[in-house]
Parts: C-alpha cells; structure tokens; sequence
C-alpha cells in the first residue's frame, strides 16, 4: 500500500484549511482522505509492518480493488524476485503437514537450490531466505548457490533494506503532524471565539486561552481514543487523569516510552510500586481490623496456577503473587498442602514478620487447600483456617440445577 502524501485532515475532524473568516470549517467526511488518517491510525511500527508484508521488493499493492494484490495473482514485472525462475518457482504447496490426510494445495514457492516449499508467496521473505538474512521468520536456503547468483541476491537483498527505510514513518514525523493538525484546530478555536469580540481586559483573555487550550486537549484525547480503539471510559478513569497531570511538568524535550520500555523496566517499575502500595494499605489501621490472607488454584490453558492474595480495611484485593507451578509439577511434584503452605509463608511473613496482624486465611473446601491452611495455622499462632464461603456457596448453587429432579407436573 503506497503511503499518503497528501496532507488532508482526518474524517470526521475540523477543518481549518482555507477559512478566511476564522470560521470552522464544514466537518471533513470524505472516505479517501488518506493522509491524516494513515499517520494517526498506525503508529511508526505499525506502517512498518504493513510496508513489510505489503510492500515487497517492487510488488506494490493499492487501495483500488482492480490492482490488488492477492496470493494467487503475483506480479512479475522486471523489479520483482518471481522473474528470476532459476532462483525460485511459483507453485500449489500442501499446507496439511500431516501427510497422511487428504492434501490441502494453497499458493507457495519453492526454492530452486535447496527444493524446500513455502505457503503464501512473499518476495522479502523469498530473498531474505536466498540470502541467509536471519530475522524474517524463514530459514536459511541451506543449498548451494553459483557466486555469480549470491551477488545478485545480495544487491537486491540491499536494495529491500534501503527501499524499507525510506519508507518507514518515523515516530517524529508522526508527532510533527498530530501537533500540526492540532495547532490548526486551535488557531480555529481561537479564530472563532475572537471573531466580532473585543477583549476587554486580561482576565477575559487568560479565560479565552484556557478554553481553547481544554478544547484542543479534548480532540487530542478522542483521536487517540478512535484511532486506537481505546475503551471510551479511559479518559475518565484516575490513571489517565494521573497522567494528564504529570504530562504538565514534563520539559519541552520530553520523549514517550517505546514499547520495549513498556515490557521490560518500566512494567517492573509498575509491578514493584504497586506491591508497596499493597503493603502500605494493608498496614493501615492493621491493628485494629487485622489481616487476611486467602488463594485458590486454577489451571489456565494448561497451565497450573496458584494466586496468593490479602485483604485489608483499606485494601479489599491485594494480588501479591501468582505462582505457575508448572516446572514443579513437570518434577514429578503435586498441589500438595506442604506446597501451597510454603507458597503463602514467605508473603505472610512480608507483610507481618511480627506475626500479630494476619489473623485469618480463607480457602475453599478442597482438601489440600485446607491442610495448607492447618499446617499455616501451625506456623502462625494467630491465624485461624475458615472457608470460604461465598466460593463454596457459588459452587454449590452452580451444580445444584445439574443434580436436581424436575418438578412434578
């Protein structure tokens, strides 16, 4: 898909173009206009991938229906890979891998020097595998191939990377064009509110400034939210109020996140501050009202899954661990009650190392569950075992329907 680059506004947005009158101009809802819309919708990475699967070594696709490119219509003009038959080969592939059942042919390709198959042609991956470019998702052609061949593969291979990153939307192009359209829309807000008005002191100004400013936020906020498709009650939960609040301190420098600081220090950084906030709202008025501990096992896409929790007054689910036991249990070891009691001890004595605030520890009725909760007993004093009653409470309600005898007519 050939990128934009017209410089139309979204639909659906104000349009601020060619208004000599200060005016707002009509709403925009043309379905084509592709420039706005495409670098608010992807992000750098996103353009990125769709100029890797779509955009393939000189095998360019457009919106039109008539020059679309689909699996089994492959182009082979003089800038594509599929030209060079002695190389590779366009052909049906059996995509069932079970060799044993009935065939399933979908269009691949086959590499002339090693005769291995691939389903759905892609010239990158074709020439990164004739290549032996690592990091396509595809094997090296372990094949023998002429030195007067690897030269020419070699240059085309250069020439997909070069093509690739001068095509590549860059996180600063994005940002300069949502602040453009943004200053548009403000210089329209502002064009409009001071259209046949007279600004008689100061403070009127400092109000007409702060509204536009709230209204240019406004818009911000829903392009982010539509071109996203972030739940709509987002904008109005606490954390994104947080966040609006510290973007105000932030220097005129500031740089967003990238998505690997997103997994990896800063998803620590929320993990950790979040288990001393537990701990802090555990131990409010502690004394008082004490602490639970309560847990429950549960296998998720065969996964086994122990969860340790606390309850306080002030902290009614506090999720301090959840334990995957699957190397244990790959061990040759069970959920037994020795287990899952030295699951909860460590925790227990985190948040109370004095052993005077847990006072209580709720399981259901399982019987392993309930010796855990005995042999913890044992090591806290203080702590009394119960069940859980509303969990053991559903379940009963939940197989009562299944075992019950109609009634009589």
């Amino acid at each position: 898909m050939a990128r934009p680059k017209s410089q139309k506004p979204l639909p659906g947005t104000v349009s601020t173009s060619n208004n000599n009158n200060g005016d707002i101009s009509s709403i925009n809802n043309t379905p084509n206009s592709n420039s706005q819309a495409e670098s608010n919708v992807h992000d750098a990475n996103e353009i990125n991938d769709v100029y890797e699967d779509e955009v393939v070594d000189g095998d360019e696709t457009t919106d039109g229906a008539a020059t679309s490119r689909s699996n089994s219509v492959i182009s082979a003009n003089r800038d594509s890979i599929w030209k060079y038959t002695e190389w590779v080969t366009l052909c049906k592939v059996n995509a069932n891998k079970n060799k044993i059942k009935p065939p399933v042919m979908k269009d691949g390709w086959r590499c002339n020097f090693c005769n291995k198959e691939f389903i759905s042609p892609n010239a990158s991956k074709a020439i990164c595998h004739l290549a032996g470019v690592p990091g396509m998702d595809i094997c090296k052609c372990p094949g023998s191939i002429p030195a007067e061949h690897k030269k020419v593969i070699l240059e085309r291979n250069a020439m997909r990377v070069n093509k690739k990153k001068s095509n590549k939307l860059t996180r600063n192009d994005l940002t300069e064009n949502t602040i453009r359209t943004q200053t548009s829309i403000l210089t329209g807000f502002h064009a409009q509110a001071s259209q046949g008005r007279t600004i008689s002191s100061s403070n009127s100004a400092n109000t007409n400034a702060t509204l536009f400013r709230d209204k240019a936020c406004h818009i911000s906020v829903a392009e982010l939210v539509y071109s996203k498709g972030i739940n709509f009650s987002i904008p109005g939960s606490p954390q994104f109020c947080a966040m609006l609040e510290a973007a105000r301190y932030v220097s005129k420098n500031y740089v967003p996140p990238t998505r690997n600081d997103l997994a990896g220090p800063l998803l620590d950084l929320c993990y950790n501050k979040r288990i001393e906030d537990y701990k802090v709202n555990l131990h409010q008025e502690a004394e008082r009202f004490g602490i639970s501990f309560y847990g429950d096992g549960a296998t998720v896409r065969k996964m086994p899954l122990i969860n340790v929790m606390a309850s306080g007054i002030h902290e009614r689910s506090a999720v301090l661990d959840i334990v995957d036991c699957s190397k244990h249990m790959g061990n040759g070891g069970v959920k037994d009650c020795n287990y899952i009691a030295d699951l909860f001890e460590p925790h227990m004595k985190v948040i109370d190392p004095s052993q005077s605030l847990i006072d209580t520890v709720f399981f259901d009725g399982a019987g392993n569950v309930q010796k855990a909760g005995k042999i913890l007993c044992q090591r806290f004093p203080a702590v009394t075992c119960l069940p859980g009653a509303e969990h053991v409470t559903s379940l009963f309600f939940r197989t009562l329907p299944k075992n019950a005898s109609p009634y009589p007519k």
